[in-house]
């Protein structure tokens, strides 16, 4: 039989760290009250319908915080519900568990003690992994930021997702649509980034054609660009060394361009150096939107628990950057590349961590290297 409470250590951050009971209670569980130090992957052992209640830091800087939490675990109990307190490294050191078990002991409600990892142990294990317990700020679109969160959390960071661009479709199809239908015209298709491509392949696809329909070369911006165009069946005849517009005109310097047609699917706003150096070449170049990007609402109360809790952000387009919220300005901030640094200059962030190469696990890389020293 189940407890009523059941105070459960989370561990010292790495979500791997968490003992099999306490994911077996965390999956049970009909209420959730859990503190800053928790790391939020836990959080999803339990079920979607499960209440999750947070007494973090902020909450717990109130006069009479251990009294309310107290009073929670006796009231919802004494609902009826199975509850896990969930506590960070273990719950009867530093946890002030103790007081807890206490008000439900004098509650006559039984409850349940699951130990935890403690940081004093937990820590030092991990102290050659520089991103182990650092909280890192992902603000890439939310379809997107999957792999670098898990690459993340893979090295024992807490990823906070806070997504500060959504993609949409462009305010009409007419122009993509025209390109495409005359898409064996052109001698030069780039591509300047994997979202261009993916944008641009599921409106080929919805009006019944595929990679076939290209008749000229492919270029893409970068390796993550490339890869983007493989999943599609098609490879790029010449890959950019860097992930920037400069890196595609240098990719393209031995190559003739005069009187050359050349399309470039890309969002909606996006730098115009290419398509002027390609036009100084004597190209033709044509521009067509794929996609644009807004910022999505981002409820203030979640950005002052980012801004709060959060060690450092990373942009990893100048799009992200330019739709951050300014109050989360106050974070240092770690950038993909030097276009992406630009906007975020301009956007007044400090930049602190600029990727040497200008992809995901570039930036990963750099972020490693700046919390080792």
């Amino acid at each position: 039989m189940l407890p009523k409470v059941a105070l459960v250590g989370a561990g010292p951050g790495d979500p791997g760290l968490l003992t099999l009971r306490g994911r077996e209670l965390l999956e049970r569980a009909e209420v959730v009250i859990y503190d800053h130090l928790a790391h939020p992957e836990l959080l999803n052992y339990a079920p979607p319908e499960a209440e999750r209640i947070d007494v973090g830091r902020r909450s717990s800087e109130h006069p009479g915080f251990q009294e309310t939490v107290n009073r929670m675990l006796v009231e919802k109990a004494r609902a009826g519900k199975r509850v896990v307190r969930l506590k960070g490294g273990d719950p009867f050191i530093y946890g002030r568990s103790g007081e807890e078990a206490e008000a439900l002991h004098g509650a006559g409600i039984p409850f349940e003690v699951v130990p935890g990892v403690t940081a004093g142990y937990g820590v030092p294990a991990h102290a050659g992994i520089p991103l182990f317990g650092r909280r890192i700020v992902v603000t890439r679109a939310a379809h997107q930021a999957a792999a670098f969160v898990r690459e993340l959390r893979d090295r024992g960071a807490v990823a906070i997702e806070l997504p500060t661009i959504e993609l949409r479709d462009p305010e009409s199809f007419d122009p993509l649509d025209r390109a495409i239908a005359g898409l064996d015209q052109y001698d030069w298709l780039i591509f300047t980034s994997a979202n261009g491509v993916e944008r641009f392949f599921r409106r080929l696809e919805s009006l019944g054609r595929d990679g076939r329909a290209i008749g000229g070369r492919v270029c893409a911006i970068g390796p993550a660009t490339a890869e983007e165009l493989r999943r599609h069946g098609v490879r790029a005849d010449r890959t950019a060394a860097e992930f920037r517009a400069e890196g595609v005109v240098e990719a393209l310097a031995g190559e003739e361009l005069k009187g050359r047609r050349v399309l470039i699917p890309r969002a909606a706003v996006a730098r115009d150096l290419l398509p002027k150096e390609l036009e100084a070449r004597g190209a033709r170049v044509e521009l067509v939107e794929t996609y644009r990007t807004v910022a999505p609402k981002i409820d203030p109360a979640r950005i002052a628990e980012v801004l709060e809790e959060a060690d450092i952000i990373t942009f990893t387009s100048s799009s992200t950057a330019q739709n951050c919220p300014p109050d989360l300005r106050a974070l240092p901030a770690a950038s993909i590349g030097p276009v992406t640094t630009e906007a975020a200059t301009r956007a007044g962030f400090r930049v602190v961590i600029e990727a040497r190469e200008y992809t995901t696990s570039g930036l990963l890389t750099a972020l490693e290297s700046y919390f080792a020293r």
